[in-house]
């Protein structure tokens, strides 16, 4: 039954089965709507795992490739650092040896040993 209300809009009133029923009815809709949304994220989770997936593996890939050619060349660094460093350690230890010569050779002049 449609009432007029002061303002002039129409309301409808219907009996407690009909609201219930449309209560449900509009409960329903909203139940499958939300299943449907559900459904559609389910989806797009599943096509974001997979794409997660292949670039994780891609990922892995580059960075085992990044890091045999780091480790290639750090055996190229250090045995440069070890061939530098032998070096420096060679120029040291003539280094040495020629002040002890010198001093040994200073101290033996001053005392007349030569």
């Amino acid at each position: 039954m449609a009432m007029t209300n002061k303002k002039g809009s129409t309301e409808v009133s219907y009996s407690g089965d009909t609201r219930l029923a449309l209560l449900e009815h509009t409960i329903n809709d909203i139940n499958k709507t939300l299943e449907r949304f559900e459904k559609r994220f389910d989806r797009l989770e599943e096509k974001i795992d997979s794409q997660w997936g292949a670039m994780n593996s891609k990922i892995d890939s580059q960075s085992s490739s990044i890091n045999s050619k780091i480790d290639g060349q750090n055996s190229s660094i250090n045995s440069k650092i070890d061939s530098h460093y032998r070096t420096t350690i060679n120029m040291l230890l003539g280094l040495y040896g020629g002040v002890i010569a010198v001093l040994v050779t200073a101290i033996g002049k001053a005392y007349h040993w030569f």
